[in-house]
């Protein structure tokens, strides 16, 4: 039996070598620091890579995991951007919860209906005037249905946007010009 913190080389104790160092890969016999079971453990720069086992690792992370929402180990303020949109998380007793997938929402749909006073339907669409999709100011937004949005958006939308972001984008310029 090894003894704790004995180092050998993986082909002396039976490993293959796949990694890319080849034969020089050694191991450390090692306890897992939550449940004590010892076991080989990679060693790299002198140091062992895992400190747990991989029960203890998979237990963790399961555990993290458990909750939903703002109780869940991964929370990050139930705030993540998917295509240049943003999507805030929403709790069941919020009155625009049925607009919701997976107890998030696009943040423009959640303006337009806070304005509007009434949950928006499916076929609802909400434009971004000057074609910039986290400006979700509710003078930027627009409600339309899907083929208006598109007939819209071929005959001249467009155009609206490229003026519209070169003007936000040289009042940026002149306003950082100003400030030096």
């Amino acid at each position: 039996m090894p003894q704790i913190g004995e180092r050998r080389k993986g082909r002396e104790i039976g490993k293959r070598n796949r990694s890319r160092w080849g034969n020089r890969t050694k191991y450390e016999w090692s306890p897992c620091r939550v449940c004590g079971k010892c076991r080989w453990v990679v060693v790299r720069k002198g140091k062992v890579k895992n400190d747990r086992c991989k029960r203890c690792s998979d237990r963790q992370r399961v555990k993290k995991l458990q909750g939903k929402g703002d109780k869940s180990g991964g929370w990050k303020g139930g705030v993540f951007y998917n295509y240049g949109y943003k999507f805030l998380w929403i709790g069941e007793d919020c009155k625009y919860y049925k607009m919701a997938i997976d107890n998030h929402i696009a943040e423009h749909r959640l303006v337009m209906a806070k304005h509007l006073g009434r949950c928006l339907e499916k076929w609802e669409v909400i434009h971004h005037k000057n074609g910039i999709k986290d400006d979700n100011r509710i003078e930027n937004l627009e409600l339309t249905n899907r083929g208006q949005h598109s007939r819209d958006h071929n005959r001249g939308y467009r155009d609206g946007f490229r003026k519209g972001y070169l003007e936000g984008k040289n009042k940026a310029i002149k306003e950082k010009k100003d400030k030096l």
